[in-house]
């Protein structure tokens, strides 16, 4: 009988702030993202704050836009989305939804 290869494999620390994630990328890639970040803050409306998230994560909702260019989104619509509301009112349409109002 074979000896069973181990499975495990050393993963790289991931990266814990947004600069350390954008160091990370590939020249191409990180300007990709970096047109959608300020794309995404022309946008949205004050008090929102962006930060690093791996693993579980809050279900607050569907909100992960899949491209390989900015090109490639309906922009448009995207930004309608992005500006339609506030923190405090996303929170409270959550907290209604979630039956915790």
């Amino acid at each position: 009988m074979a000896a069973r290869k181990s499975r495990t494999r050393t993963k790289a620390a991931r990266p814990t702030t947004v600069a350390a994630y954008l160091a990370s990328l590939t020249p191409e890639k990180r300007t990709v993202i970096e047109e959608a970040r300020a794309f995404v803050h022309r946008h949205m409306p004050k008090g929102y704050a962006e930060f690093m998230s791996w693993g579980v994560r809050v279900d607050m909702g569907k909100c992960c836009l899949h491209f390989k260019e900015l090109g490639d989104l309906e922009r448009i619509s995207v930004a309608k989305v992005i500006a339609m509301s506030t923190p405090k009112e996303y929170l409270a349409y959550y907290k209604r939804v979630k039956g915790l109002a």
